[in-house]
């Protein structure tokens, strides 16, 4: 599949490795940075592209908000593992649930504008909602080249999950990202949300926080960890 991703929104919180390594899957272990992990919220704008190109009318387009965190596996390919996602096409969130076995939540969401604030907003009905979650970031300048954190959050070509109960990895291939400097302007995260991903409901400052206009990327297959 081909893929838009735009308006991405990327905050992340150092954590422990210890309290990630048993939300993965089997072969996989938490990719560290000398000994920290991170856990990352993220928001975007997802289009799927008709012959690569096109995007596919109403299905195809979504607003996407998600928490992950960073793995590599037992070959040693580097990735992320998805703990919730949220997706506001019910369709596209029911078909990924059920017949992809990945844990997106169908969620009303919307992003907004306003000047240099980016807003996502979030509006989860299931397990426990109704709940709201909502972070904002302030834009600022382009980061001509990644580096330490922002590298290590943002450089991810696989996706790692678990399918019909075994460990599977799923390649993307896209140009660098454009990325940018951002604060955060303003956050309300559900405990219920972090609970709901076996996490600590205690995350403190962001350590990077950063935003971008998008990529175009190929989703591959999945094949065995």
């Amino acid at each position: 599949m081909r893929h838009h991703w735009s308006q991405v929104a990327f905050i992340h919180w150092a954590v422990d490795p210890a309290h990630i390594a048993p939300l993965l899957p089997k072969h996989v272990r938490p990719d560290v940075l000398g000994r920290t992990t991170y856990l990352g919220l993220i928001g975007l704008r997802i289009h799927v592209l008709l012959g690569g190109r096109l995007s596919v009318p109403r299905l195809g387009v979504f607003n996407e908000t998600h928490l992950r965190v960073y793995s590599v596996d037992r070959h040693g390919h580097r990735g992320a593992v998805f703990l919730v996602l949220n997706a506001d096409r019910l369709v596209t969130s029911a078909f990924a649930r059920f017949a992809l076995r990945v844990p997106y939540t169908w969620s009303p969401s919307e992003i907004t504008h306003a000047e240099a604030v980016a807003t996502y907003t979030t509006i989860r009905r299931w397990p426990a909602g109704p709940d709201r979650l909502r972070f904002a970031v302030r834009i600022g300048d382009p980061i001509p080249e990644a580096a330490g954190v922002d590298q290590f959050v943002t450089a991810r070509w696989s996706m790692h999950s678990r399918w019909l109960g075994k460990s599977v990895r799923v390649d993307v291939d896209h140009p660098p990202w454009r990325l940018f400097a951002a604060e955060l302007a303003d956050l309300d995260l559900p405990v219920q949300f972090l609970a709901e991903a076996r996490l600590p409901v205690r995350l403190g400052d962001p350590v990077s926080v950063l935003w971008s206009p998008g990529v175009t990327t190929t989703v591959g297959f999945p094949v065995p960890v």
